[in-house]
């Protein structure tokens, strides 16, 4: 029996596999503005140091994370959560397990790129202890805008 995931507003049994390019492009496609498609995840993950994961709530994919592992740095090159699922909770949990993945293989440090006016994702980082360490001006085209560059060293 696998673990259970519960929220205010919904429960079920919580499943972590490794992503395959086909459904990380379907969920891309749903959670962002400018999309990967699966032919793009197939180039990364067809990388040694790329690792990818997604998150399925009673057998529906919820949310992922795609990574680059250069030991003892991950970058997350990806994190999404589709829009039934989001402000439950699921994004800290996608960002747990892939800390505790990290952990077992060594990581020490984690990285990531964050539109500066994604509040909802600066929230959820900082709330994971991730701390901003650059601006990285005009970094985004759609929409326009400078990214912050976090960094959360894992103890």
């Amino acid at each position: 029996m696998g673990e259970r995931f519960s929220s205010y507003f919904f429960a079920g049994e919580w499943e972590w596999r490794p992503g395959i390019p086909e459904e990380l492009g379907r969920l891309d496609t749903i959670c962002f503005v400018r999309q990967w498609q699966s032919q793009d995840f197939d180039q990364v993950l067809a990388q040694k140091t790329t690792h990818a994961w997604t998150g399925r709530i009673s057998g529906e994919s919820a949310g992922y994370v795609c990574v680059q592992f250069i030991p003892p740095e991950l970058e997350i090159l990806r994190l999404g959560v589709i829009p039934e699922f989001r402000n439950q909770g699921l994004a800290r949990k996608i960002l747990k397990e892939l800390e505790s993945w990290a952990r077992t293989v060594g990581g020490e440090t984690i990285f990531l790129e964050v539109h500066e006016t994604n509040h909802p994702a600066r929230r959820l980082y900082a709330g994971r202890g991730f701390q901003e360490v650059k601006i990285r001006k005009g970094y985004y085209t759609n929409p326009p805008g400078n990214a912050l560059l976090l960094r959360k060293t894992l103890g």
